[in-house]
């Protein structure tokens, strides 16, 4: 049996912190997502601020961040203007993030995905007001 791996979840005013470490697996996200969604306080979200920083690594494959990237997809048809900022610096991890970036960018939503090496910068970032837009910034 896998067991899945420990995750931080921190709201705030206007947003959401999530803050994994170790090996990430999809089973820990579904979780993190169930967690996330079910709250109401996720209606009225505009950031998530997703720390991976002290994540080594992941067991992600294509499919796995295809359906996290489609349940997301689905989300943004009621939660808008919403922006998600990756914080990662472990290369097979942060290619994981970059295709979830590229499968949102290529929908046409009003998420905005970046990608950020720094919590400070990211949270600059995602505290800057978003306009409303009617695709997804496909910025890195």
């Amino acid at each position: 049996m896998l067991l899945v791996m420990p995750f931080e979840i921190i709201w705030e005013p206007q947003g959401v912190i999530q803050r994994h470490w170790g090996v990430l697996h999809p089973q820990e996200l579904d979780e993190f997502n169930s967690q996330f969604y079910g709250d109401s306080r996720s209606d009225n979200c505009k950031f998530m601020l997703t720390d991976f920083l002290e994540v080594t690594d992941h067991t992600f494959d294509q499919i796995d961040i295809s359906v996290a990237a489609g349940y997301d997809i689905g989300a943004s048809k009621s939660i808008k203007n919403f922006k998600i900022a990756f914080v990662v610096r472990e290369p097979k991890v942060r290619e994981g993030c970059e295709l979830y970036r590229k499968i949102l960018a290529s929908c046409n939503t009003t998420w905005e995905v970046r990608l950020f090496e720094d919590m400070g910068e990211a949270r600059r970032w995602c505290e800057e007001p978003k306009l409303a837009l009617s695709g997804c910034s496909a910025r890195a």
